[in-house]
């Protein structure tokens, strides 16, 4: 009988320690509950393609260019080692093209140009002379392009028609553009180059002419065929934009849960 007791006690003893095993899996949050949840501010992070002088692990090099890079990228602003670079042979643009680190300022050296924060595909660009240390609004930090037109590697944006539209350079004259009365160097989070939101969406700043709707210039493209209006509102803790997902007719205040430059 006290063999038998003892072993229903420990019988209980396991089945209570399986069960409380499961519940806190159970109480585990998973990935998409995570996605889901309201953050508690906005994270920020800035993309560091080079690695000790070398291209960070994770990324691939995938293509090479050469040329000259004599502007301030117009896709990640504010930020000093991105710039925009012209390809040569064919006057290709690449931007944003960034710096490597170890390479003093006024050799030829090479920079790394990413399409978007979210590839690991990288175009290694070879510089044929030192890069153009005018990154201030005095100096005239914003290029223009041919007939109006801003240059980028994506000069429009495949989006709904609109009564106007708003070149980069329109949009810079805000104050989330390089400072005019300080001359000095915008935040590179003022406008971010891309951003994620709460809804799962990964938008990635446009260069060039886009659509004016409801008097906002669409700054943005989202991987889901939706787009942004006008600029991240960063005045609390979590950042907001208003979305337009695709073929919706109005848009939503959606939080901005990670913002890349």
């Amino acid at each position: 009988m006290r063999s038998l007791c003892l072993l229903i006690v420990t019988l209980l003893s396991v089945s209570g320690g399986v069960t409380a095993t499961a519940a806190a899996q159970d109480a585990t949050p998973g990935a998409q509950s995570a996605a889901t949840s309201s953050p508690v501010r906005t994270d920020t992070r800035y993309v560091l393609p080079y690695f000790r002088g070398d291209l960070a692990p994770g990324l691939a090099a995938t293509g090479n260019a050469s040329g000259a890079c004599t502007s301030p990228s117009l896709a990640d602003i504010g930020r000093p080692d991105a710039w925009l670079c012209t390809d040569s042979a064919d006057q290709a643009f690449y931007d944003p093209c960034f710096e490597n680190p170890l390479v003093p300022e006024d050799g030829l050296g090479e920079l790394a140009c990413l399409d978007s924060p979210f590839s690991t595909e990288v175009v290694i660009f070879s510089l044929t002379e030192p890069l153009a240390r005018q990154k201030r609004s005095g100096d005239g930090g914003s290029p223009a392009g041919a007939a109006g037109e801003t240059p980028g590697r994506k000069q429009t944006a495949d989006l709904p028609a609109g009564d106007d539209v708003m070149t980069i350079e329109e949009a810079a004259a805000s104050d989330q553009a390089l400072d005019d009365e300080q001359g000095t160097l915008a935040n590179p989070l003022d406008v971010p180059w891309a951003v994620e939101l709460a809804n799962g969406e990964r938008c990635t700043f446009q260069t060039g002419a886009t659509a004016v709707l409801a008097g906002e210039r669409v700054n943005y493209e989202c991987s889901g065929g939706g787009f942004i209006l006008g600029e991240v509102d960063r005045d609390l803790e979590v950042w907001t934009v208003s979305y337009v997902a695709n073929d919706a007719a109005v848009s939503t205040l959606e939080e901005v849960t990670v913002a890349w430059t």
